[in-house]
């Protein structure tokens, strides 16, 4: 049998492609997933596995910043079940195209609709192989169908069968281990599919995000490093250090600028959930939208709903401000916002009229900011979380980002 790569994906197979492999496919892994293990048999030791491992959030993760959502691949198989069936209604006008099973294992019957063709995906990917249970009669993918579907989106429905943690595996062993057939299997696939991706295709390009400054822009690219490590490469934040100033109205500006240019890349701009930026964004309203481009804010968080502010009197009193007070430093943690025990109040200050509320800001934002920085530096020497350490309005805003295309 000729050597050929395949995905392992939970306790199943999929995708296998005889003397190569999808580069595509391979683009999704970092160099640091490529594993290679040996085993001796008789005395001898083999190559048992070569390929890259990773878990199905993740690639989920990287799919999804990149455009391949849930919603766009079960899109992408409506339309090629719809030009199978065309086909099919064209080669044989007789076909009832009503009906929605494939009736021979040799796909030579009905094309499936999409309930039965995801139900026969389920089937094939969940079939454990140390159960007694018989193996399916055929393989899901017929081709009519597949043929029309991009490997990403059939990757990314395969992917969505199964639990996030589960294991996926590129596996590449039988083209490692094929000397005589295999004569130019890169050393690292993945590195040189995306590279060629890179020059290839917009869909290969890294999601571009943009902030209203430096600061910004800095302290979310630190902490993916913390909170989504396995997107690094994959997303890739404005820099503001080359003297671009920052500021919310300079954010639309650089926007317009870089649609305006025809730039490929997908584009995440994403401002600071307070007065200024929303009445900023108003300016946006009459924009015509472009579908590589998502304008959103940093998200609502439940704690900051009942938040210490100063009133007019100078006492504190508790109030929601999201969307009047969300500048970055409200997201570094509560940990970095609490001082002597107590959270840091906000003070209200100009009242936008066009959105008829005041805006707010949070008191020492350039000590919270170097407060926040030493905090990546201790996680990241550390490796793991602190006890006492609070991810959860990062890690909140990194997810907008990752899913502001779904």
């Amino acid at each position: 049998m000729p050597s050929a790569s395949h995905l392992a994906i939970a306790n199943g197979s999929a995708l296998f492609v005889q003397l190569g492999y999808y580069e595509d496919i391979a683009a999704l892994f970092l160099p640091s997933e490529l594993t290679e293990d040996f085993d001796e048999y008789n005395g001898e030791r083999y190559r048992s596995f070569f390929g890259y491992v990773a878990t199905a959030q993740i690639i989920k993760d990287r799919l999804s910043v990149r455009g391949i959502t849930s919603d766009a691949a079960t899109g992408k198989l409506d339309e090629a079940i719809a030009k199978a069936t065309q086909t099919q209604a064209a080669d044989d006008p007789d076909v009832d195209e009503t009906e929605a099973d494939v009736r021979d294992s040799d796909f030579q019957g009905q094309i499936g609709d999409r309930v039965s063709v995801l139900s026969s995906m389920r089937t094939w990917i969940e079939w454990d192989i140390e159960s007694n249970d018989f193996l399916p009669a055929k393989m899901y993918d017929d081709p009519r169908v597949f043929d029309h579907l991009d490997v990403k989106h059939h990757f990314r429905l395969l992917l969505d069968i199964v639990p996030g943690d589960s294991r996926v595996a590129l596996d590449l062993t039988s083209l490692k281990n094929d000397t005589c057939c295999i004569k130019d299997l890169p050393d690292e696939p993945a590195e040189a599919a995306a590279a060629q991706k890179q020059e290839d295709i917009s869909g290969a390009l890294p999601l571009i995000v943009l902030t209203e400054g430096s600061s910004d822009s800095s302290a979310l690219e630190q902490a993916m490093k913390v909170t989504h490590p396995h997107l690094q490469g994959f997303v890739r934040f404005m820099d503001f250090s080359q003297g671009s100033e920052g500021s919310v109205s300079v954010l639309v500006k650089t926007l317009k600028t870089m649609v305006g240019a025809g730039i490929p890349n997908r584009i995440v701009a994403i401002a600071d959930n307070d007065a200024a930026a929303r009445r900023e964004f108003l300016t946006l309203k009459s924009w015509p939208e472009a579908s590589n481009v998502r304008i959103v804010h940093y998200p609502d968080l439940e704690w900051l709903r009942s938040y210490p502010t100063y009133d007019v009197e100078g006492k504190i009193i508790n109030l929601d401000i999201n969307g009047r007070a969300g500048s970055l430093e409200m997201y570094y943690g509560r940990d970095i916002l609490t001082k002597d025990g107590a959270l840091i109040p906000v003070r209200w200050t100009s009242y936008e009229e066009k959105i008829g509320t005041y805006q707010g800001v949070v008191d020492s934002k350039s000590q919270l900011t170097k407060n926040f920085q030493e905090k990546v530096r201790r996680r990241l020497s550390a490796g793991q979380d602190a006890p006492d350490e609070d991810w959860t309005g990062m890690r909140a805003i990194l997810d907008v980002i990752v899913h502001a295309f779904d």
